[in-house]
């Protein structure tokens, strides 16, 4: 869908689980049409291409039905995914208790001009969002595909990917009966129903290919063995759980936040006649449209909106951030020249996401770009993922710090009649991120800087950064915890190595080009300093530069050799930013005051990114989900773990696998801490896992790097 429509959707979805909170049933809704259901791609939507029935009645729904080659046989018609669009003998819509059909719903079938399936509910309104509603199709061969009836665009596709919902969910593996009940009569607690129909339509976005020969029942293994497509699933169905906040009076509020993000990708890419493995780095940037005799900045933020009706609060987060992007292929081609990328941007649609405590959760669906890479249009085509943001601050609303993994596809595009035909996949995506936004500053007019004389005393910091390309080490990765201080506040902020040492320290691990040797993690020492200065919005029309804004937002010169651009909070007490520079290639670095006197014990929950490699392997990891456990008094502690991986296997001409969960470990181990600085040592000695960083928000979150024996990253903690 596009933004527009998914925005629409959302308010619509709101009215409607506000009426369906209430005695009345029924809502109203416009005319709505979709495009047909062709291999076609729509920049600035979510994926998903819609359908062909136009101005359906308010209780009516699209029905398509979708199926491997294998089932649709020589003469259907392509659509994406590698699936096929077929006529079922029959459709029913029915509700389902444990998998079985326990009523049918009274429903009239038509065909609108264009041939489309158009189903209408007699008893209804409009379409309702019980979650045990399900449409069953039934094909000539006897095969039944199912999927959830409610859905936000009333454009039901049944497939693969709808079949999963009814099979792994309603039929008892992830919603009981008692679950469903709670859901269909949640009363004033309505937030919950919109999260199926929700779920039901954004599956339809992931761009997993589904195999030529595959049944039905296979295709449905194929996705349940994608850990992101079943964690984002399960993530989903969870929140659906919960019983959703309540205000009091009625308000609402807005705040827009400036974005400070960076991608670690490993990805599957298509090098001359065959795929290999490509390593790549994405870092947030300023970027820029142009039109209309006017040049605009479009700066990396994002933002958060709070409504307050009828007892209910909902939160709505969208966003946008350009970034730069490199990448390495390994292994390394001859007379391989690494691409010079054009500048890219990642656009979230406006989605609801659920308070709970100091967490905001839900899915985000990603919308399509389109760029021109040398003599090829490129399309980038992103999975939904499912986001868990903490916020900072004592109103919750200073900053939002997350860690998410994603994958999806860049794809060969052609224009004809106008339109984006999609052509060959050119890269299989899995991009491990870490993405830090910090509330603008609150100046009415944003005529006056950041007032940088507010970054004062000791800080710390902790950067990951990834370089690609290097002759002698065409992959090396960095992460650093250091001590930081300023001698004196200025207007220009100047942070320099502290004479305090204790926690810090930096770890480097590199693969060789001459054989492909893996060096490290090895020991790094070098320290740097940073200078912070303003960065103004800056506006161009009819060529000349108009009055700058500021919002927040810094440039950083990290010497030696690194220059970035990111924000800090108006009280100067935590900033961030992204980096580049020939030493270093692209990184992340997040830098707090220092706390004193801060207890780090508790059950902390972990999101982060990490890069390893071996002899055999390269391996991306995201450990989202991982629970870090410290005793207060002893120092005992322990990580227990199960990060989602994606791994290249060197052995086997570079093959990249799809992402899966690696096996739950548990380490144990001791914390030492001082100050709001930590060092964790974990596991056994010659293979110790390591975690050194520093404390934030009174120690309820860590900011850490992490070495293991073969890996290092940045690792983000949270006490619930």
């Amino acid at each position: 869908m596009s933004a527009r429509v998914l925005w629409f959707s959302f308010i619509l979805l709101l009215s409607l689980a506000l009426g369906a909170c209430s005695e009345s049933s029924s809502s109203s809704s416009p005319p709505n049409s979709f495009p047909p259901p062709d291999d076609d791609f729509t920049e600035g939507s979510s994926g998903d291409a819609g359908n062909t029935c136009s101005n359906l009645a308010a209780n009516e729904l699209c029905v398509t039905v979708e199926v491997p080659r294998s089932v649709a046989g020589d003469d259907a018609t392509a659509t994406r995914r590698n699936l096929f669009v077929i006529r079922p003998t029959s459709v029913e819509a029915v509700r389902v208790s444990g998998g079985v059909s326990s009523e049918s719903l009274a429903v009239a079938r038509r065909r609108d001009n264009s041939g489309s399936l158009v189903l209408t509910l007699e008893d209804y309104e409009s379409i309702p969002l019980d979650a045990d509603l399900v449409i069953v199709a039934t094909l000539g061969d006897g095969t039944v595909i199912r999927g959830p009836l409610s859905d936000v665009d009333q454009d039901v596709k049944l497939n693969p990917f709808s079949e999963y919902l009814v099979a792994k969910v309603l039929d008892g593996e992830q919603l009981s009966a008692e679950d469903i009940e709670d859901i269909n009569t949640c009363g004033n607690l309505c937030l919950r129903r919109l999260i199926w129909p929700t779920l039901a339509d954004t599956v339809q976005d992931f761009e997993i290919t589904i195999p030529s020969d595959s049944t039905i029942a296979e295709a449905v293994a194929l996705l349940s063995r994608r850990v992101d497509f079943t964690g984002y699933v399960s993530s989903m169905v969870d929140t659906m759980k919960v019983d959703t906040a309540t205000s009091g009076p009625n308000e609402n509020s807005a705040a827009t936040f400036n974005t400070v993000y960076f991608g670690l990708e490993l990805n599957r890419a298509q090098h001359g006649t065959a795929p290999t493995g490509q390593w790549g780095t994405r870092r947030s940037i300023t970027g820029e449209v142009e039109g209309n005799n006017a040049t605009v900045d479009i700066y990396p933020t994002l933002s958060l909106a709070t409504f307050r009706e009828f007892g209910l609060e909902v939160n709505s987060i969208a966003g946008e951030f350009p970034y730069h992007r490199e990448t390495q292929l390994y292994p390394e081609p001859d007379n391989y020249q690494p691409p010079l990328w054009e500048p890219n941007s990642h656009a979230i649609a406006p989605g609801f996401v659920l308070a709970q405590s100091n967490f905001l959760r839900g899915g985000r669906s990603p919308l399509q770009e389109v760029t021109q890479e040398a003599t090829k249009i490129w399309g980038w085509a992103s999975n939904p993922y499912f986001y868990e943001g903490v916020q900072t601050g004592e109103t919750g609303s200073r900053g939002l710090l997350a860690g998410y993994f994603h994958a999806g596809k860049a794809i060969e595009l052609e224009v004809e009649d106008g339109k984006f035909n999609r052509l060959e996949t050119l890269e299989d995506l899995n991009i491990g991120s870490l993405e830090v936004d910090l509330q603008q500053i609150s100046s009415t007019d944003q005529q006056e800087p950041l007032d940088l004389t507010a970054v004062d005393g000791t800080y710390s910091a902790v950067s990951f950064s990834v370089r690609l390309g290097n002759d002698t080490t065409p992959v090396e990765a960095l992460v650093q915890m250091q001590n930081l201080e300023s001698a004196s506040a200025s207007a220009n902020a100047e942070l320099t190595p502290a004479a305090d040492t204790t926690y810090s320290g930096g770890w480097s691990i590199k693969r060789e080009s001459a054989g492909g040797a893996v060096q490290g993690p090895a020991q790094e020492t070098a320290t740097y300093s940073v200078s912070l200065e303003n960065e103004p919005d800056q506006f161009y029309a009819n060529g000349a530069l108009q009055e700058d804004a500021y919002y927040g937002r810094i440039k950083a010169q990290q010497r030696p050799g690194r220059s970035g651009l990111g924000a800090a909070v108006e009280n100067g007490d935590l900033l961030a930013y992204t980096f580049q520079g020939p030493n270093y290639g692209q990184g992340i670095n997040i830098v707090a005051k220092q706390e004193v006197g801060v207890d780090v014990s508790g059950e902390y929950t972990l999101q982060g990114v990490a890069l390893g490699m071996t002899a055999a392997s390269n391996r991306l990891e995201q450990l989202n989900g991982a629970v870090l456990s410290i005793a207060g008094g002893t120092g005992a502690t322990s990580l227990t773990s199960a990060p989602v991986q994606v791994i290249q296997n060197l052995s086997e001409q570079g093959i990249i696998s799809d992402p899966r969960r690696a096996l739950e470990s548990v380490l144990t181990g001791t914390t030492s801490a001082a100050d709001g600085r930590f060092e964790i040592t974990l596991g056994t000695a010659g293979a110790e896992t390591v975690l050194q960083g520093y404390t934030i928000e009174g120690g309820d979150v860590l900011v850490m790097t992490l070495k293991g024996p073969d890996r290092v990253g940045l690792v983000l903690g949270f006490r619930e």
